[in-house]
């Protein structure tokens, strides 16, 4: 997907993460281990970890994030080896959590075409105009 397409947001929402360079504000490296530092203080100080989650093997890797506050984390599950196996866990601002067995590009497919049954993926504030802003400026349609 970042081979594709680059850093930037899906209809001025959902935003992807992306290695550091030309412009990106946001990290995907970086911004993983951030992510995934909070969640373990939050964990430790007493916020329930999901029951679905080994949170001593598994791996939450946040790869978007959208203008609502939820992030959208890769769950390697197990240390499975391909990503493309890994399914893929939205938390929202306020700590629910879903799962969608589907890999990262199917979601987005889904999400941006209105078939993704979620009750925490917003698109309150999305622009379905269906295209994609690379954080350079250059706009997909």
């Amino acid at each position: 997907m970042v081979a594709n397409f680059g850093g930037g947001s899906f209809d001025s929402h959902l935003w992807i993460h992306a290695p550091r360079g030309d412009g990106e504000p946001y990290d995907l490296a970086d911004g993983a281990a951030e992510r995934m530092e909070a969640l373990c203080l939050l964990w430790q100080a007493g916020e329930g970890v999901p029951s679905w989650l080994d949170a001593r093997r598994d791996k939450l890797i946040a790869w978007a994030s959208t203008g609502n506050g939820e992030c959208i984390y890769w769950w390697n599950a197990r240390g499975q080896a391909s990503a493309d196996d890994w399914p893929v866990a939205v938390q929202s601002i306020d700590g629910d959590w879903e799962v969608f067995e589907m890999s990262s590009s199917d979601l987005l497919l889904a999400w941006v075409t209105g078939c993704l049954r979620t009750e925490l993926l917003s698109a309150d504030f999305a622009h379905f105009s269906h295209s994609f802003s690379h954080y350079d400026g250059r706009i997909l349609e």
